[in-house]
């Protein structure tokens, strides 16, 4: 389907899946926070399913992304449809779950998804067309989080130049 490997918030009484206000919407949060959760479960029990599960949600974030990198929505309908109320800045919370998948995986797809996501943002913020002002506290802290699980990686002064702007 349109969503597998993504992590639905609840499972509703109905039997459905959906989130918390029970609208069968997807988070792009949701979904990037729980494999990022789920990496660190594996990490510490070293569960087949915990790892099966984190690298389709990761899986699930990278297929979601657009040429310039960005999150194509910040919520999805159970079609697969992006509705159009999302922040850009939700791809912040994807980076430290892709992060954590090529840690884990040592496939440089995720890693390589997440420096896409952070030049974009880069030249978003450059241009003027994404501002961190128009960001919420928790997509600033994913995004400076995001960008330094990166350039810890690979030392990069660019990076954390970028850390250090986002934080200012």
């Amino acid at each position: 389907g349109a969503h597998w490997g993504a992590i639905w918030e609840c499972h509703r009484r109905d039997g459905g899946y959906g989130d918390l206000r029970g609208n069968g919407t997807l988070s792009t949060a949701t979904t990037a926070r729980a494999a990022g959760g789920l990496q660190v479960l594996n990490a510490h029990f070293g569960v087949d399913l915990l790892e099966r599960t984190a690298l389709a949600a990761a899986q699930w974030l990278v297929l979601k992304r657009d040429r310039d990198g960005f999150v194509v929505g910040e919520r999805f309908q159970h079609s697969g449809q992006p509705f159009d109320d999302g922040s850009p800045w939700v791809v912040a919370e994807t980076l430290a779950p892709l992060v954590a998948t090529f840690r884990s995986t040592q496939n440089e797809t995720f890693l390589k998804a997440a420096q896409h996501s952070i030049r974009g943002i880069r030249e978003r913020l450059d241009d003027g067309s994404l501002l961190p002002g128009d960001a919420s506290t928790a997509h600033l802290s994913a995004a400076i989080d995001g960008v330094l699980q990166v350039s810890r990686e690979y030392e990069n002064d660019e990076l954390i130049a970028l850390a250090q702007r986002l934080a200012d």
